[in-house]
């Protein structure tokens, strides 16, 4: 019997693909139908752009649940890739939809409260600005801050950037006292870090 093809290394699929392959040794059929749909959106989405192979891609996940289930940590690689072709064709709709999707199955597969987590909360909230949903938008921010607090110290690296943001949210909201309060600390750590007089340093006097 023919072996599956094998999607690329560096592909955006790999996890998913390499669960296919692995399925392919118990049930040929499915393992082959599925790694053959990831590697062709795959293929798709670098030859066309976010809006290939989505089909493809949707396809080959519902195969794999019905193998491996909907909480197998695999699937946390399939909605990252979804979440990733929603922000890039600009869709926040199905970006904050998959957002929630991800956030859920971190939690249930023990993952909470990490760096993944936060980094879904810190993008999503650009999504609901987008969408004028300013306090959906500062709270993903704030429990974005919260986690990445409690896992890499108080004045992790991107800390200022992600309080620039929570500044532009604040004044979108009218609190333009908090925006000023938010985009002092920012400008205090950009300076720590980069030194006075830099770009991002002068973005955030632009915003007060």
């Amino acid at each position: 019997m023919a072996s599956p093809p094998r999607a690329s290394t560096t592909g955006l699929c790999c996890p998913l693909a390499r669960e296919a392959v692995r399925l392919s040794a118990d049930r040929p059929g499915l393992g082959l139908r599925a790694s053959t749909l990831l590697l062709l959106a795959e293929v798709l989405h670098k030859r066309n752009g976010p809006l290939a192979g989505l089909e493809e891609l949707e396809l080959a996940h519902a195969l794999l649940v019905r193998e491996v289930g909907e909480d197998h940590p695999a699937h946390e690689e399939y909605l990252q890739e979804v979440l990733t072709r929603a922000n890039e064709r600009g869709d926040n709709e199905k970006a904050i939809e998959t957002s929630a999707k991800l956030i859920e199955l971190l939690r249930r597969n023990g993952s909470a409260r990490g760096p993944r987590e936060a980094v879904t909360l810190a993008n999503v909230s650009s999504a609901q600005m987008a969408l004028g949903l300013h306090e959906e938008g500062l709270a993903s921010l704030d429990r974005a801050d919260d986690i990445f607090r409690d896992v890499l110290g108080e004045d992790y690296t991107d800390r200022a950037g992600l309080l620039n943001n929570r500044g532009a949210i604040l004044i979108a909201m009218g609190r333009l006292d908090d925006a000023r309060e938010t985009m002092n600390l920012a400008r205090t750590l950009f300076e720590a870090r980069l030194g006075p007089g830099t770009e991002a340093t002068a973005v955030s006097q632009l915003n007060l």
